[in-house]
């Protein structure tokens, strides 16, 4: 059977493009720290971060751009890709390294990845889109 290693933090966009969602990780405390931030922007709005408990378009519309909002309250920054197999996918970093290093930056693959993680953790479905050289 054959075997394909990669290294652990890298996307391989080309064969094993289904695999983006691994790099998702909603459990992860920090990522607990933005929801709590972002439940304060959607109460001031009279909503609360309960998916899509609330039945309605405009509180999960409330919900994303608190998550959205609180994201940009972390001062994160872009950043072009790291050395890597560019010509079939790229290093990704998770949530977490995102977050918690002191220089706050990441890719868009990185920073798309991430405010899917932060939907995913307030119950919100999300979609990736991936086209040549970004991704949002």
């Amino acid at each position: 059977m054959p075997v394909h290693i990669q290294p652990y933090d890298h996307w391989d966009a080309r064969n094993y493009a289904y695999t983006l969602p691994v790099y998702m990780q909603p459990n992860d405390p920090l990522v607990a720290e933005v929801l709590k931030v972002a439940g304060k922007f959607a109460n001031e709005k009279g909503c609360s971060m309960y998916g899509y408990q609330g039945r309605s378009r405009e509180s999960v519309k409330i919900q994303a751009e608190a998550i959205y909002k609180a994201l940009q309250e972390m001062d994160l920054h872009y950043i072009s890709s790291p050395a890597s197999f560019e010509t079939s996918g790229q290093k990704i970093r998770i949530p977490r390294r995102v977050l918690h290093e002191k220089s706050k930056q990441g890719t868009c693959l990185d920073l798309a990845m991430l405010y899917a993680t932060c939907l995913e953790a307030a119950s919100l479905n999300s979609v990736i889109i991936v086209i040549s050289g970004h991704a949002f």
